[in-house]
């Protein structure tokens, strides 16, 4: 029989942390999907909202899991990845905050397996800003947010690297199934689109600026991505991460704003245990007090 006409098993994988509105939205608009997962996994990073009632309420199979600290979306993604890949097919990877149309899970399957046809496929993305008309193509980096990896495919790449905390994992990961052979495309026709900002932009002396706007964030960004690169010898990607640091910094310093001294100590930080490959932190930097 033809693998393509076999119904496979897709499990949704969504990490969530005190966003429990969108949450449940998002549990509805998978309940309303043309192609309605077979298996929905929530990861909650010991949420303190209301989520749990809400998602239940939404969605009352899902399978919820509560973990009982906060282990971000690494840790998150990792078990939640781990649940799914044991009796499912395919695992599309979501943000609580992510935001679909009706046939998103239906359009990443059929381009999923439209794709794999004499290739070694890893994972196909969803799209929130390309036209539907326009055709598939390879993509290097895939984030969590509307991803469908092959669950053959993360059983040979193996779980995420919970010691990224927050940001840059899903990099990792995707530069680990390329190592191994593995392709990624964006599938343009399903769309999958993010419904909360968590960056803000801005320019100095002409140079566009975007960064995250939290000492937190920024910590975890640059040291992931530094790291990342060097461990992959991905040599001018990393020199580039600390370049942009430099940009950002320089944004802080002109533009000013809440926290600013803490947001560099945060950027410089991330970058110094990035190039020394130092994971001791494992809830980002330690900003130093203000002076009296």
């Amino acid at each position: 029989m033809n693998q393509t006409n076999v119904k496979r098993r897709v499990a949704a994988v969504i990490v969530a942390y005190n966003n429990a509105a969108m949450l449940a939205e998002l549990l509805l608009e998978l309940r309303a999907q043309t192609r309605v997962p077979d298996e929905i996994i929530v990861i909650d990073n010991a949420s303190t909202d209301g989520s749990e009632e809400a998602a239940r309420r939404n969605y009352p199979g899902v399978n919820y899991v509560r973990l009982p600290v906060n282990t971000g979306s690494a840790g998150g993604f990792r078990e939640g990845i781990r649940l799914a890949s044991t009796g499912n097919d395919f695992i599309l990877t979501l943000d609580d905050d992510s935001g679909l149309e009706r046939d998103t899970v239906e359009s990443l399957v059929r381009g999923f397996e439209k794709l794999a046809q004499g290739r070694r496929l890893g994972a196909v993305r969803a799209s929130g800003f390309h036209p539907r008309d326009r055709e598939p193509y390879p993509l290097e980096i895939a984030s969590w947010r509307g991803t469908l990896f092959s669950a053959a495919a993360v059983q040979e790449a193996g779980l995420p690297d919970s010691r990224y905390f927050l940001y840059g994992e899903d990099l990792e990961y995707s530069l680990r199934l390329w190592k191994i052979g593995y392709e990624i495309f964006w599938v343009p026709s399903a769309r999958c689109t993010e419904k909360r900002k968590e960056k803000v932009s801005g320019s100095v002396l002409g140079m566009q600026v975007m960064s995250y706007h939290t000492p937190l964030r920024l910590y975890f960004s640059f040291r992931n991505e530094v790291y990342i690169y060097l461990h992959y010898r991905r040599f001018a990607r990393a020199a580039r991460a600390v370049l942009y640091g430099g940009k950002v910094v320089l944004f802080l310093l002109v533009k000013r704003g809440v926290a600013v001294r803490e947001k560099i100590f945060a950027i410089l930080s991330g970058i110094t245990d990035g190039l020394l490959g130092r994971f001791h932190r494992s809830s980002g930097p330690i900003v130093p007090a203000n002076p009296r």
